[in-house]
């Protein structure tokens, strides 16, 4: 790995941990009292679902090899807001 990349990776990473931070905060100072447990955890069951629906019907259709360069389009980026979403999704449910 280069600098630029291993860069870039903590980048990624630490909005993938922002992103579980702040809807840990949220969870537990807004949603649990006001919507409830059960309709938080089927909201949240299905927005978890669908993201990974989606990441796998993507990862299948496009036949994605790790091991060469990906070309980028509007689709793979649906696929990267998808993981950010189950982060989301999974926080409010295990909260």
């Amino acid at each position: 790995m280069t600098g630029g990349e291993v860069c870039m990776l903590i980048i990624k990473l630490g909005m993938y941990a922002a992103v579980k931070t702040i809807a840990t905060i949220l969870s537990l100072s807004f949603f649990i009292d006001r919507l409830g447990r059960r309709k938080l955890l089927l909201t949240s069951s299905v927005g978890t679902s669908l993201a990974l629906w989606y990441i796998g019907a993507f990862v299948t259709a496009k036949h994605i090899d790790l091991s060469k360069p990906q070309e980028k389009s509007v689709a793979g980026w649906i696929a990267i807001v998808c993981v950010y979403v189950y982060a989301l999704r999974l926080y409010f449910l295990l909260k």
